[in-house]
Formats: C-alpha cells, structure tokens, sequence
C-alpha cells in the first residue's frame, strides 16, 4: 500500500438531526472521498492531508446539523482525532528505522 491510500480513512459519526441533510451539505467539500447519509449515521470516507473531522463537522454544524452530545458519541469523535491524528503523523515520519537495526559495535 502506497502513502497515498493510507492517507484515506473512513469513520461513522452519529448526528442529533438528519445525516441525508448533512451528506448534502459536505457533497463539495475537497478531499471528502465519499459521504452516504442514513438517518442519524454519517458514513465517511477522506483525506487525512486535505480535510480533518473538525472541518467536516464545522461544515454539518453550518448546515444545521448538531452531532450527538452523548458521552460515548463525544468519546468516538475524540478516538476518531487521535487515531487520525497517528495515521497523519505516521504518514509524514521520515522513519529512522533504529528499532529494526542492532546497535553497531555488538
């Protein structure tokens, strides 16, 4: 797998209102690979180095859509930043492969 493609995540995010109105609202939104909205579930595919969750949400909150408020949708959304935030920061590590090598002079 090349950088590229590990640079594209998918989430599910639960919204308080309706997620087709949502999906409607993010249709144009650069790096936002794919986006189905079904009831109160926002299915997500994007681009680590174009678009966050916090831009995808200030987008649904603009259309008048809340995310849910309850402690473990709050708790997913913070579970999707930092794993996006490690695949990001994984992305762009140069990677200094000292754990694969031995230490010379042993």
């Amino acid at each position: 797998m090349d950088k590229v493609a590990a640079l594209e995540v998918r989430h599910r995010i639960s919204l308080a209102g309706s997620a087709e109105i949502a999906a409607a609202a993010l249709a144009g939104l650069p790096g936002l690979v794919q986006v189905e909205g079904r009831g109160q579930r926002l299915d997500l595919a994007y681009d680590l180095r174009l678009v966050n969750l916090d831009s995808i949400l200030t987008v649904v909150r603009l259309a008048g859509i809340q995310p849910k408020t309850s402690m473990l949708a709050r708790l997913h959304r913070a579970w999707i930043r930092f794993t996006d935030d490690n695949a990001l920061s994984s992305a762009t590590d140069p990677g200094h492969g000292c754990c694969s090598r031995p230490p010379k002079g042993r």
